[in-house]
């Protein structure tokens, strides 16, 4: 190759490789012209500013921003930029002359283009500038001046805060949207009672923000203030205006005693309730799924189910009208107020033996409702003439319980029989009782039977506990149930002196009402009888369907329910929130009536249900929201007029205040019946003209306009047709 091809070839080496260069010093720079004010108020004010986008320093001495006239001015020396750092290049100080409509270069110290910029117009000299939004990388836009900071302006919009009312306790959400660039950081800062909580915003999608608050440890019946506070990566911070909420109380329930007063988890004497919520108007409670009740002072256990005295698990419910009804709280109260009850003596009380010196002393201890807490079997003691005693105790029929104590040739004599007991909830009996032994001679018709069980009350189960005792062992204990098709005995031992005392046995019967007998036969053919009359309800009340149906119209007339139920105790219809005992009857597909007093409630909804009860269980319907209507329809019929004489067709016009059904009812027909003349309808012949076909002769008619909810209005009319 001749020389000058070597050196061709050599210049054009060096020239990409310092291109190269210049290309590598671009993109590591990463600077550009990111703002220009063309056109400022005060002429001499114009500037550029550069922006720095990289993760590093630049140092820019000596470059050069040159306009489209070709005007240029070197960068001082010792000028550098940091990362994500901004420069001022102040007109007024340079070579350049910027136009209303120009555009820049800029190189670095050795002539490379680092940046340019389109031609930007700016007419007015309103004091607004030439931005790349967003920083160094987007397009051009004129908006009001960021000199020496960041283009993009961070928007904090659509604050808003969930549940709008707040009840104490509640988790409050705090949500934003945050407009901006590169947003590090965002706090929803919370003013309580002057101190300030900060929350740190979690982005939930796209430009979004939420924070949740926890309300528990607020005072009630306050307003809290918030606000929202964003950090971009400039390190600028944004803040705008405050919010507020108001933290409503929640309703407290207090009650003595403050804490059971009996053993363990058991209340045995009355308590009283109290509730309070200062930020509400009305406050209701119930008991278990009994009726609604609205707070009016201090109350007790009067109106729990199946009256007070029967004790067991008892569920308060309570709840405020705060916040459109706050959350139910509820409490559960273990209440056991009655004594157990020491019955079915054995040798009975003041009775007298005489053929059985070795008695076997026996007591049923009772703990009377199947909630309370039942026999406490280690408290259960009994003395036998005054000397205690070690007896046998069958803790097999819980609640209850059976004591028992098998003597051994008494010799004649008076003898008493102590039993004392106490329950779980520490209630306590003792019954002292006495018999006498006189063995002079035979009598075996002396002998008593005591039926422990089936007692005289329903029961929910087809299958009944047995438990019978003689005082003396008997060739045959039998029964028969009085209620049976064909009432026949049936045995339940031979040579017994009882059934079902120390194990459990049962009998099968079916639903209704059972009238047993039980007989005891001594071997000389003495007979004992006893009888109990008892209810089995196994199935639950049925609810089939209720009346009105949601959403309709009622003035209160046949709220209607259909259920089956056999063993029916009670029907009653709640609303707004009255009760009403309804007059219903036993059955199967039974339909029930009434009608409701709902003046009270005109051109609003209520919410009704109803409650069928079988003496045990509480068959609740779906609630239903009615609307009620009590206002009669205004109608005034125009035509026909009274005493007037008319053609085959006779013309109608009537107007009614409000939407109906619109009929008419001719007595003079020979089978009369109600005709529709329209429905849905507001009036009839005024917008458009009616007639109607008549016979000829005398006509004395009925019109009835009806609305939805069944108020209705009715004129007589009679007219003549020819």
């Amino acid at each position: 190759m001749k020389a000058g091809g070597l050196f061709f070839v050599s210049f054009v080496l060096v020239t990409l490789f310092i291109g190269f260069l210049s290309i590598m010093s671009v993109v590591s720079a990463a600077v550009y012209i990111n703002e220009i004010e063309l056109n400022p108020v005060v002429e001499t004010e114009e500037y550029v500013e550069l922006f720095n986008d990289g993760i590093s320093s630049v140092n820019i001495s000596g470059w050069v921003i040159i306009d489209s006239g070709g005007n240029a001015d070197s960068i001082p020396n010792g000028t550098e930029i940091s990362a994500k750092g901004f420069f001022v290049f102040e007109e007024n100080i340079s070579a350049l002359s910027l136009n209303n409509n120009d555009s820049l270069n800029l190189t670095n110290d050795i002539g490379t283009l680092i940046d340019n910029t389109p031609f930007l117009e700016d007419d007015d000299n309103d004091g607004k500038t030439w931005q790349r939004v967003p920083n160094g990388v987007g397009s051009f836009v004129l908006k009001d001046p960021t000199k020496g900071a960041n283009n993009v302006i961070t928007e904090i919009q659509n604050k808003s805060s969930s549940p709008l009312c707040v009840v104490s306790g509640n988790n409050v959400t705090f949500s934003v949207q945050v407009n901006g660039e590169c947003i590090n950081e965002v706090k929803f800062l919370v003013d309580i009672n002057g101190s300030v909580n900060e929350l740190i915003g979690v982005n939930t999608i796209g430009n979004n923000y939420a924070a949740v608050l926890n309300t528990s440890t607020f005072l009630p019946s306050q307003n809290i203030t918030w606000t929202v506070q964003a950090t971009n990566c400039y390190n600028e911070t944004t803040q705008n205006g405050n919010e507020s909420f108001y933290v409503n109380n929640k309703t407290s329930l207090t009650h003595l005693p403050s804490s059971p007063d009996g053993i363990g988890i058991w209340y045995i004497n009355n308590l009283t309730f109290n509730l309070t919520n200062n930020d509400a108007t009305n406050i209701w409670y119930k008991w278990d799924s009994g009726s609604i009740l609205n707070y009016l002072g201090i109350f007790g256990l009067e109106d729990v189910p199946n009256g007070p005295e029967t004790g067991g698990l008892l569920e308060l419910n309570y709840w405020s009208n705060v916040c459109n009804n706050e959350s139910v709280q509820s409490e559960i109260f273990n209440v056991d107020l009655a004594n157990p009850i020491i019955k079915n003596l054995f040798p009975v009380n003041a009775s007298t033996l005489t053929l059985n010196n070795t008695p076997l002393i026996f007591a049923y201890i009772d703990d009377p409702y199947g909630g309370n807490s039942g026999i406490n079997l280690s408290s259960v003691w009994m003395k036998f003439n005054d000397v205690l005693v070690i007896p046998d105790i069958n803790g097999t029929i819980f609640p209850d319980t059976i004591v028992s104590y098998q003597t051994s040739n008494l010799s004649n004599g008076i003898y008493n029989v102590t039993v004392n007991a106490s329950d779980n909830a520490g209630r306590n009996s003792e019954l002292t009782w006495f018999f006498t032994v006189n063995k002079t001679g035979v009598d075996d018709s002396n002998f008593s039977v005591i039926v422990n069980s089936p007692e005289n009350k329903t029961y929910d189960k087809k299958q009944v506990n047995f438990s019978i005792t003689v005082d003396k062992k008997v060739s045959l204990l039998e029964y028969r149930d009085e209620n049976d098709n064909s009432p026949r005995w049936r045995t339940l031992c031979r040579n017994c002196d009882s059934y079902g005392y120390d194990k459990t046995k049962t009998k099968s019967f079916s639903e209704g009402k059972h009238n047993v007998t039980f007989r005891a036969t001594d071997i000389f053919g003495n007979s004992i009888e006893e009888n109990v009359e008892f209810f089995i309800d196994s199935k639950a009340p049925k609810i089939i369907y209720t009346l009105p149906k949601a959403k309709r119209f009622t003035n209160g007339q046949n709220f209607s329910i259909k259920y089956t139920e056999d063993n029916l105790q009670g029907v009653f219809v709640s609303w707004n929130p009255s009760v009403e005992l309804l007059n219903c009857t036993s059955g199967k597909n039974q339909v029930c009536s009434t009608d409701l007093n709902l003046s009270a409630f005109d051109g609003q909804e209520i919410t009704y249900y109803f409650n069928v009860s079988d003496g045990i269980r509480n068959i609740t319907s779906k609630s239903v929201t009615v609307n009620v209507d009590t206002t009669t329809p205004a109608m005034t019929v125009i035509l026909p007029i009274n005493d007037t004489t008319y053609g085959r067709r006779v013309p109608f016009e009537i107007s009614v205040s409000e939407e109906v059904l619109l009929q008419y009812f001719d007595l003079s027909d020979p089978r009369p019946r109600w005709k529709t003349l329209c429905s849905n309808c507001g009036d009839y012949g005024i917008t458009r003209a009616k007639s109607v076909s008549f016979k000829s002769g005398n006509h004395e008619i009925l019109i009835m306009a009806m609305d939805k909810a069944g108020n209705a209005v009715v004129e007589e009319i009679n007219f003549q047709v020819n």
